[in-house]
């Protein structure tokens, strides 16, 4: 209060009152409010006993689980005039959107893991087109339908000319291994 340390306040304190009685524990005594020394103990004699406490970590006890993506591969000979790099790094930024699927069922089957092949078409204008899922040995349709929506989302691959037409990819998604 108006700058001064603890230590001063403390300093200036004669005693502690004891809840429920009218006798001070500390400096002072008698009636209420009294000075008069009743007890030799005083706020620094019980204030000088505290020392620093063991700190204590929390830590989560669940074991995170793995989500890696294989190689992106062109299901077709013509790739419609997209790198298999170029669709990776697509593919690469909207990882935690992918992931975020398969947590969120982690939550009620923490057991949850297997493979997810993914089928996608890009359209020449960058838009993804159909999406199907090829292969799971996930078995969670709820991963399964989220993952599909996530990527009929993505409209991030940049167009490209017309006449190379639609390119279809295949990705893999493994989790929990």
């Amino acid at each position: 209060t108006n700058g001064k340390n603890l230590d001063t306040i403390l300093s200036n304190i004669g005693g502690i009152k004891a809840a429920g009685t009218s006798e001070d524990v500390g400096d002072g005594g008698g009636a209420r409010g009294s000075r008069a020394t009743s007890s030799g103990a005083s706020i620094g004699d019980i204030v000088t006993g505290l020392g620093q406490a063991n700190a204590k970590s929390v830590r989560k006890r669940t074991k995170m689980k793995l989500f890696r993506s294989s190689n992106v591969k062109a299901e077709t000979s013509k790739s419609g005039g997209r790198s298999a790099q170029s669709v990776l790094a697509v593919i690469n930024s909207h990882k935690a959107a992918i992931e975020y699927c398969y947590q969120r069922a982690l939550r009620t089957n923490p057991n949850l893991k297997g493979k997810i092949s993914v089928r996608f078409v890009i359209h020449p204008d960058g838009s993804v087109g159909k999406v199907t899922i090829v292969e799971s040995t996930l078995n969670n349709a709820g991963v399964e339908r989220c993952i599909v929506s996530k990527i009929r989302r993505w409209r991030d691959f940049g167009p490209v000319d017309p006449s190379k037409g639609d390119a279809v990819f295949r990705q893999d998604y493994i989790f929990g291994y």
